[in-house]
């Protein structure tokens, strides 16, 4: 593409020096979050002990261990089971007992043509 209007090229040109140096500020803002905590040579050294820096580290690997721990349990679990969480049931035991297309509808949420496939599934009478 050529441009010869020496505005539009100037603009141009402008907008991508801003956008290459608002990039450079934000990259080095990353770097310098990215970068390990300063700790001094004497800090965390004396005889066998572990520095700050990896102390830090353990500690948050523990955390994150616990973490994933509760959220792994909390799969495992069964969810518990009411009668919002089991529509379909509730409507069989709605039919079983009669209850006609618009009540099962209406108490469980389910879609006219839902109620009427489990009333020919599940009725004890004949239509």
């Amino acid at each position: 593409m050529i441009i010869d209007e020496p505005l539009v090229l100037n603009a141009l040109l402008v907008s991508t020096s801003a956008l290459v140096g608002a990039a450079t500020v934000t990259l080095l803002r990353f770097q310098r979050l990215m970068r390990p905590p300063a700790v001094s040579p004497a800090a965390g050294t004396a005889a066998g002990e572990e520095p700050v820096a990896d102390k830090l580290i353990e500690e948050r690997l523990r955390t994150l261990e616990k973490i994933l721990d509760d959220l792994c349990r909390k799969d495992a679990a069964p969810p518990p089971k009411s009668l919002r969480e089991l529509p379909y049931e509730n409507a069989v035991r709605m039919v079983q007992s009669g209850a006609g297309v618009d009540d099962i509808t209406k108490s469980c949420g389910l879609k006219k043509g839902e109620a009427e496939l489990l009333l020919r599934l599940h009725s004890t009478r004949r239509h």
